[in-house]
């Protein structure tokens, strides 16, 4: 039976991992998704606003000195459109929010807030810490309720706490504070936070483990009591 039950559990981690996966796989879409028309938003509303005052601008000179007159337009029209091409193409500079106390945080909201928080900043990180990135990600993502069903003292809990509120984000600041050109000209810089945020991945993986193995457990084992009792012939007996 015990080699029945591992089965059910691999089985189960199984379907549970490929869920987890696509569902933060779609859930991280659409968080691209709404930066991207965000920031195509802010871009518009730039040129847009070259654009009114350049014709503003345009026609003050007008009525205060004299007329623009066709040579004028001929210069400006093309000196405000160049100008609003160049605001649109400007990308933009969002000041990110100050990172969240998430040690006073209750347990419901920690995943949560934690998954936004590294979500805002993921942006910057270089390619090579894409995979460990995305892992973090998905599994904040799944491990937020069962985080929030824990007791304020429970030894799981506040290894995810210290882990989210203190290590990540003493990694990401580490990172983030070196120079953009010592980034460039030392690549060990990037490896080292691909490496570090690999490590998180890891034991967001263990900490979840750690709370679904009762409930796979249970699962299999009635699983197993219910093919014992209606499919092995001996349902007369028990």
């Amino acid at each position: 039976m015990a080699s029945d039950i591992d089965a059910v559990l691999a089985r189960a981690n199984a379907v549970f991992a490929r869920h987890d996966g696509v569902v933060g796989a779609a859930r991280a879409g659409a968080a691209q998704a709404g930066r991207t028309a965000g920031e195509i938003a802010r871009r518009v509303t730039r040129a847009a606003g070259v654009l009114g005052a350049a014709g503003v601008g345009a026609i003050g000179y007008g009525l205060a000195v004299a007329p623009i007159g066709v040579e004028g337009l001929i210069v400006g029209v093309p000196l405000a459109g160049a100008a609003a091409l160049g605001a649109a193409l400007l990308p933009a500079r969002r000041k990110l929010p100050p990172t969240p106390k998430m040690a006073e945080l209750p347990p419901a909201r920690l995943g949560p807030v934690a998954r936004e928080w590294f979500d805002l900043r993921r942006t910057a990180f270089p390619r090579a810490a894409a995979p460990a990135t995305q892992r973090i990600l998905d599994r904040l993502t799944a491990l937020g309720p069962l985080l929030g069903a824990l007791g304020p003292g429970d030894a799981t809990l506040l290894e995810a706490r210290r882990l989210l509120a203190d290590h990540l984000p003493r990694l990401v600041d580490a990172w983030t504070a070196v120079p953009a050109a010592a980034r460039a000209e030392n690549l060990e810089v990037d490896a080292s936070l691909a490496s570090g945020l690999g490590v998180v991945a890891d034991e967001l993986d263990r900490i979840w483990a750690a709370l679904t193995q009762d409930t796979l457990r249970d699962l299999a084992v009635e699983g197993r009591f219910l093919e014992s009792r209606y499919r092995s012939g001996s349902a007369e007996q028990v």
